[in-house]
């Protein structure tokens, strides 16, 4: 779990509480519940946020680097640091990374991207739902405010729903892949392999409107942080 402290839009907010219990924990608690998660690490730059993992002897604290902290540094520079924290990281066969951002996920959803990794032989795997908005409809914006269809594949006509049933976008902010990835540059990177994400909410907080949303929603279904 990369947790840093800063955030533009909303900020620390990886030690702000949905359902009562701050993102970078509750994404950490969700790995844990996995059955092929063996390890558990937190990496932050925040003092607040390493804190909260002071009574949690099952998740590791990574202190991050003011450089790997950064808003432009990559999400591989910042794991490559944790590799290099303990090289004994090095030697698992998968690494997933979860974005405490996104405070709902369905259980076993790790433990399916594994499994199906492991029989497949992927090199990555993430979870994946369908479009719901029809990709004809996307445009790219010049600055002089005219719009071109971003997509101008002749054969693609997306007509119809099911001109698009194949095509899917990567949901729930999980990503598991092979070690050898961070140290390429590339986490998502030689066979990439999918499965179905069945998650009934799907929330990304970046605003401020979206932490207020997910703690209506966790207050209302009773989810909560474990």
């Amino acid at each position: 779990v990369l947790a840093r402290g800063g955030s533009k839009g909303v900020p620390n907010k990886n030690a702000l509480p949905v359902g009562g219990v701050p993102l970078g924990l509750r994404s950490a608690r969700y790995g844990l519940g996995e059955d092929c998660v063996t390890r558990m690490i937190v990496s932050s730059d925040s003092p607040d946020i390493l804190s909260i993992l002071d009574g949690h002897p099952d998740i590791a604290q990574h202190k991050r680097s003011a450089e790997t902290a950064g808003d432009t540094a990559s999400s591989e520079v910042a794991l490559r640091e944790v590799i290099y924290s303990d090289p004994k990281n090095a030697d698992y066969e998968y690494v997933c990374l979860l974005e405490p951002t996104f405070p709902f996920r369905d259980p076993r959803l790790i433990d399916e991207m594994y499994a199906k990794s492991i029989v497949n032989s992927w090199d990555s795997c993430v979870p994946t739902k369908p479009l719901t908005q029809n990709p004809k409809y996307i445009f790219a914006q010049t600055k002089g405010g005219l719009l071109v269809k971003y997509i101008q594949t002749p054969a693609e006509t997306f007509n119809r729903r099911q001109d698009f049933s194949h095509l899917r976008r990567m949901s729930s902010g999980l990503y598991l892949f092979r070690p050898s990835h961070i140290f390429a540059g590339k986490i998502l990177d030689g066979t990439i392999g999918s499965i179905d994400d069945t998650s009934r909410y799907e929330i990304n907080i970046d605003t401020f409107d979206d932490l207020e949303y997910a703690r209506f929603l966790a207050a209302k279904t009773g989810v909560a942080g474990d």
